[in-house]
């Protein structure tokens, strides 16, 4: 059973989450482009979001900034296949070729617990986008 949730965006809990694209870098807000991160210098600099949304299934708890993230993790894991190597993405980081989706567990790619994800991300798209 997964647990879907949202609370106000505070930069601080955005820190405190630990959603990282490379070791030095938080992400800390996301839109239709991609990625926001702590760099200053980041052309995706813009307001803060609202929410910061939660969902919890199959242990692990995701955090999102906006519902164009639930989109990307939920395209994501829809594939049957996932891919495995590290490639160039708008949200990625274009010197290491890492994205955010090479930090996930795992375990989460054993199809059972892959079609829970799925699942539990479309109940939050449909929650959230009403």
């Amino acid at each position: 059973m997964s647990q879907i949730w949202k609370e106000k965006y505070k930069l601080e809990t955005a820190r405190e989450l630990g959603i990282c694209e490379l070791e030095a870098q938080r992400i800390i807000g996301w839109d239709e482009k991609g990625m926001k991160t702590e760099d200053p210098e980041s052309a995706l600099r813009g307001p803060d979001p609202e929410w910061i949304y939660y969902v919890e299934v199959c242990g692990f708890t995701f955090a999102f900034f906006s519902i164009e993230m639930i989109r990307a993790y939920l395209d994501y894991y829809s594939q049957k296949v996932l891919p495995s190597r590290i490639r160039n993405t708008p949200h990625g980081n274009s010197r290491l070729r890492q994205d955010v989706f090479t930090r996930l567990p795992l375990y989460l790619r054993e199809e059972p617990k892959r079609l829970k994800v799925i699942k539990a991300l479309q109940k939050a798209l449909q929650e959230f986008s009403e």
